[in-house]
C-alpha cells in the first residue's frame, strides 16, 4: 500500500510493479495533485541544495520576513539555535560541491528511470526532457541566476542568458518588463 500518488508515490509503485509486487496507490487527491502538481511539473536533476556559499546570510535576512520563502517565527529556543549554526556551518563551497556531486549523479539517474516509465505502458504523461528557462523579472535578479548557474557548470549542466526581447520573440506569452532568463538545456 503506497499512499500519495505524486512523483514518489507513483515512482515507488512502478519500481515495486516492476518486480512483481502487487500494487494499490491511494491518494485523496487527484493523481499527481499535490506536492508533485506545486512544483509545477518540474523535475530538476541537479539543483543546488539550499546549504549554498552565502545562504546563511541571506537567511538570516528571509527569517525576520513573513513574505519570504524561509519565515521563521522569531523565538528563543535550543534547537532551532542549534539548526541555524549547523544550517550556517554547512553554507560553504566544500560542502555545497560534495552535495552536487550527489544530486547531480542520483539526478542523472532519476531521468533515466523517468524516461523508461514513460516510454513503457505505465505512464501516459507529455513529460519532455527539454530544459526550462529560470525567468527574472529584474537585472539583478538575473545576474544572480546566471551566477547561480554557472556553479552548475562543473556538473555538466549548460545553461545560457537570454535577454527579456528574445524571450518576447520566441513567445508572447512573455510581457515588457522580463529582464530575462537563464535557459538550463537539462
Amino acid at each position: 500500500l503506497i499512499i500519495g500518488a505524486g512523483v514518489l508515490g507513483l515512482s515507488t509503485a512502478w519500481h515495486l510493479t516492476e518486480r512483481g509486487a502487487r500494487v494499490l496507490v491511494i491518494d485523496r487527491e487527484r493523481i499527481a495533485d499535490g506536492a508533485s502538481c506545486g512544483n509545477a511539473g518540474l523535475i530538476c536533476f541537479g539543483h543546488p541544495p539550499l546549504t549554498r556559499p552565502g545562504v546563511s546570510i541571506q537567511g538570516l535576512k528571509w527569517m525576520f520576513d513573513k513574505r519570504s520563502p524561509l519565515y521563521i517565527k522569531p523565538r528563543l529556543d535550543g534547537e532551532l539555535l542549534r539548526w541555524m549554526w549547523s544550517f550556517h556551518r554547512h553554507c560553504n563551497k566544500r560542502h555545497c560541491d560534495r552535495c552536487m556531486d550527489v544530486l547531480c549523479a542520483l539526478g542523472g539517474l532519476s531521468a533515466k528511470c523517468l524516461g523508461e516509465m514513460r516510454d513503457g505502458t505505465w505512464m501516459d504523461c507529455d513529460w519532455r526532457h527539454d530544459g526550462w528557462d529560470d525567468v527574472c523579472m529584474f537585472e539583478s535578479t538575473l545576474d544572480h541566476a546566471e551566477a547561480e548557474a554557472a556553479h552548475l557548470e562543473p556538473f555538466g549542466y549548460r545553461a545560457k542568458r537570454i535577454d527579456g526581447e528574445t524571450l518576447r520573440a520566441e513567445s508572447p506569452a512573455w510581457k515588457p518588463g522580463i529582464a530575462g532568463a537563464i535557459r538550463y538545456e537539462d
